[in-house]
């Protein structure tokens, strides 16, 4: 027997947050303290390998969805917590079937969300055979929806200006609580349309900037996107006028100041006040409202369904038609293979042959 005989047992590696960790952890992540400790354990694991928040966050709320899936199709009120480790590793090939069926045919998610969400529960099986907890992985070799390759929605560039006119404006508020809102959060609002038209960051990217992120001398803003890699982004003399015009606008107490400070604000609804940093969703939300509300004044929103991630793709699509190469939008984008901006290549060959044409 040696001293490291204590930490090369296989269990160790499954160790549950400690109670300054635990705290930490809630406050971090939404609905952590309500998953199977076996599930922490795994979340702590990933965690431990510098998954992102953003990663990590987004397995919770899978786990939290399948899990009510299995109480409700189950029938009986327990709390996801409660559920043991030997329930779990009883799920077999035939519940995981039923499960992409439930996902595909009841709840209509598109294969993309199917195969994130099994990947995930793939993942903790992996995680427990590598722990000798369990034998066999009841999700490996099972199919999988088939991702189909579509071509991007995107606005154009005369699509964008138009969209930021129109919120501008502020003539679709209608009440007087809706006009109170708006012009609390116009310039900070303009501000992300605008910076997501005009740099193609992520959702997640546009709420994790911090004061530091961005550099007005360099013209530059730097993210963490997916797998913790850095990019810089150049952005444009109008962008830095958004940006600033939005931090002048807001009050002295809440203006973010420090070099960790979130760069946006938020709205706590239920305190009703401004607050430190923004949510993802928060973000989606104000942006399909603009997008909902402008549907009557911008009558291409009606047949392009266009969302917040959309803005990323007019981005990289404005690019391709101006004859960037792949490589370069890859790099701006953050896609870690270029496989996947292999999308907008077909942008830049339609390009081509209208140039070619010209000669005619």
């Amino acid at each position: 027997m040696t001293i490291f005989n204590s930490i090369n047992a296989t269990n160790n590696i499954n160790v549950l947050p400690t109670d300054n960790n635990y705290i930490e952890f809630e406050k971090t992540y939404r609905y952590f303290s309500q998953m199977p400790q076996f599930i922490q354990g795994y979340l702590v694991s990933r965690i431990s390998l510098n998954y992102s928040t953003n990663t990590i966050q987004r397995y919770i709320y899978d786990f939290k969805f399948f899990f009510d899936y299995v109480i409700q199709r189950a029938g009986i009120q327990i709390n996801s917590i409660d559920i043991s480790l030997d329930d779990f590793t009883s799920l077999q090939p035939s519940g995981v079937k039923n499960y992409i069926h439930y996902l595909a045919i009841e709840r209509k998610n598109n294969p993309k969300t199917i195969n994130r969400k099994i990947s995930a529960l793939k993942s903790v099986f992996t995680y427990l055979q590598q722990q000798n907890q369990v034998k066999s992985n009841p999700i490996e070799g099972i199919e999988r929806p088939k991702v189909g390759r579509s071509e991007p929605i995107y606005l154009t560039k005369q699509e964008c200006n138009d969209l930021l006119t129109f919120i501008k404006k502020m003539e679709y508020c209608k009440s007087e609580r809706e006009k109170t809102y708006q012009q609390m959060f116009m310039n900070r609002d303009i501000a992300i349309i605008h910076l997501m038209m005009m740099t193609g960051l992520r959702i997640s990217e546009l709420c994790s900037l911090q004061m530091n992120n961005l550099s007005w001398e360099r013209k530059e803003i730097t993210v963490i996107g997916k797998g913790s890699k850095q990019r810089s982004i150049p952005i444009t003399e109008e962008t830095i006028k958004n940006l600033k015009n939005y931090l002048e606008e807001l009050n002295e107490d809440i203006r973010p100041k420090k070099t960790t400070d979130p760069f946006f604000v938020g709205y706590d609804f239920k305190q009703k006040k401004i607050k430190s940093g923004i949510s993802v969703s928060a973000v989606q939300k104000m942006i399909s409202r603009h997008l909902e509300r402008a549907k009557e004044s911008l009558p291409f929103l009606t047949y392009k369904h266009i969302t917040a991630h959309k803005l990323r793709h007019s981005f990289a699509t404005e690019l391709a038609k101006q004859g960037v190469d792949v490589l370069t939008i890859q790099n701006l984008l953050g896609h870690e293979s270029v496989a996947t901006t292999q999308i907008y290549a077909h942008i830049q060959r339609e390009t081509k042959m209208k140039a070619i044409a010209l000669l005619n």
